[in-house]
């Protein structure tokens, strides 16, 4: 049922309420039971009598225009909105905003916790503060919201957790960890609370949600639209959430395929990838097809370096030949690929490459200079250690 546990013109607090996953879940409440949301957002609104103007003025394209029609929208399905604008990870600024919710709306029933930030980029290119932006919103946020909501009676304190947890993916070290900690969280709390506390692990949105928002490298975007064609729509989400809402497990795997099938694969496709300890042992021999049509003109590798940097290309990607300019991404590299082709610069060249300069390194002309480029400081170090060559030692170096 549409309405199974939710309250007729129930108060709920949606973190991340002007967007993605977390405006469809309010817009389920608003249609469902005549809701009074109230949504955080870190970006405010005009005073509601100068909305008219504003989206004449500055068109509705703009971002503060949509996010005043879909305040005017969930409010044309019977709901109210109050705009609570703060991080959710900065307690003294949800304490202020929810206390002024409170006294308008006079109680709170549920919470749905759908802020976030996507996780996307290699380790070996992270900062500590890129993954701490990506852990706050669920980590440091959910013990907010815990604490604002201490002592009172709600009846489901709901978590939008994340597939990844159970299916990840290369290159969302800290978007697993953010959503593991909610698993975790969840977990704990099980049969310890009065309030029903639930982490959804959410499978990609179709239409919305951070799999839709966040950028990928041009080569992966086939891929990425692939599996958000099969992802959940918001129906199917907003009917998985109620059903959720009534089971008694702490923690839920939403999956539109079964999901010990598609971990079992997963795992399969782990072990096979490239970079994996058996592809490095025993390289896969791909049947080469033609180059394809690039931004760039071919250009015949010139001088040993190149020669062997393309041939290097041409077996990773499969491709007959490749130009000294190719692009390696343009080619159909990945960064599973990118990782497999570091393990080979080591093993043919003797040096470290990390990923991140590889990353810089992106055609074969470029890549053959910087591996002649550590070869030449190799040598100044074995001369200016070792002026008479007597010393039969070998050292690798690292760039």
């Amino acid at each position: 049922e549409a309405t199974a546990g939710l309250r007729d013109r129930g108060v709920y607090l949606v973190t991340g309420g002007l967007g993605g996953i977390g405006l469809s879940l309010a817009e389920h409440l608003a249609r469902s039971v005549g809701a009074r949301l109230i949504l955080t957002s870190r970006f405010g609104l005009p005073a509601r009598d100068e909305w008219t103007a504003w989206i004449t003025e500055h068109g509705s394209e703009d971002g503060t225009s949509r996010r005043i029609a879909q305040v005017r929208a969930l409010e044309s399905l019977g709901g109210e909105v109050e705009i609570l604008v703060a991080d959710v990870a900065d307690a003294d600024a949800m304490r202020t905003g929810l206390e002024t919710a409170l006294a308008r709306f006079g109680g709170l029933h549920g919470v749905v916790h759908a802020a976030g930030l996507p996780g996307a980029g290699l380790l070996s290119l992270k900062t500590r503060e890129m993954a701490a932006a990506v852990l706050a919103p669920k980590v440091h946020g959910t013990r907010v919201l815990w604490d604002l909501v201490a002592g009172r009676d709600l009846d489901f304190f709901a978590l939008c957790s994340s597939l990844a947890t159970a299916v990840n993916a290369v290159g969302q070290v800290d978007y697993f960890a953010a959503n593991a900690f909610l698993d975790a969280f969840a977990t704990e709390l099980a049969g310890t609370s009065r309030t029903r506390v639930v982490a959804l692990g959410w499978d990609a949105w179709r239409e919305v949600g951070m799999a839709v928002e966040t950028e990928v490298p041009e080569a992966l975007r086939a891929a990425r639209d692939e599996a958000l064609a099969t992802g959940i729509s918001p129906e199917e989400g907003r009917q998985a959430f109620v059903r959720a809402l009534s089971s008694s497990e702490p923690h839920l795997q939403i999956s539109t395929r079964e999901i010990h099938a598609r971990i079992a694969e997963h795992e399969d496709q782990l072990r096979a990838a490239p970079g994996s300890a058996d592809e490095q042992a025993t390289p896969s021999k791909q049947e080469a097809h033609a180059r394809p049509s690039l931004s760039v003109d071919y250009v015949a590798p010139e001088g040993e370096l190149q020669t062997a940097v393309a041939n290097l290309w041409a077996e990773l990607l499969g491709i007959e030949r490749v130009g000294a300019k190719d692009n390696f991404f343009e080619l159909g590299g990945d960064s599973l690929l990118m990782m497999q082709l570091s393990v080979r610069v080591k093993t043919m060249f003797g040096m470290s490459m990390p990923i991140r300069v590889l990353f810089e390194t992106t055609d074969v002309e470029a890549l053959a200079e910087r591996i002649e480029s550590v070869r030449a400081l190799a040598e100044e170090h074995t001369q200016a250690s070792d002026p008479a060559g007597a010393s039969d030692d070998t050292e690798e170096f690292a760039l």
